[in-house]
Formats: structure tokens, C-alpha cells, sequence
């Protein structure tokens, strides 16, 4: 729930206090993240550890994303163009 919650809002795998506490022995499953290094203990949250190995960070999402605007926006032109 926390990757995909992280993924959603392109947190960069922050998570945050209040979502890991929404959870029933939330901050006891986080704990247990951190024991297996999966998770580090930050100021307002947990942190995802080598989050940008293994998922795409905020700025690759929003890169793509105007890529992908720019390629749409060539092809509507084209289209507007007519044969």
C-alpha cells in the first residue's frame, strides 16, 4: 500500500506519519520495515531506501510526462493539417 501510495502522489518514497498510522500496528509493520533496511526513519515519515533503483522518481514522472505532451501536441498538429 505505502509503494503504491508513494507511486500515486510522487512522493520519491516518502511515507508519510499519518498514512503509516491509518494502519492497524502501522507503526510496528514500519518498524519492522526499518529492521530489514527496507525503510529509514525520518523527521515526518518513513523513507523508502533506494527508492530511485527499483521505481521512478518525481522528476522522471514529470519529464515523461512533457514528453509525451509535446509528442501529442505534434501529432494533433499534423492531424489539424489534413491530407
Amino acid at each position: 500500500m505505502a509503494g503504491t501510495y508513494c507511486t500515486d502522489y510522487l512522493t520519491d518514497g516518502h511515507v508519510p506519519d499519518w498514512f503509516v498510522q491509518s494502519w492497524p500496528k502501522g507503526k510496528a509493520l514500519a518498524g519492522k520495515l526499518v529492521t530489514a533496511r527496507l525503510w529509514d526513519r525520518v523527521d515526518d515519515g518513513w523513507l523508502f531506501l533506494s527508492w530511485d533503483e527499483y521505481q521512478r522518481t518525481r522528476q522522471q514522472v514529470e519529464k515523461d510526462k512533457a514528453a509525451a505532451a509535446k509528442r501529442k501536441a505534434a501529432w494533433a498538429a499534423r492531424q489539424s493539417k489534413g491530407p
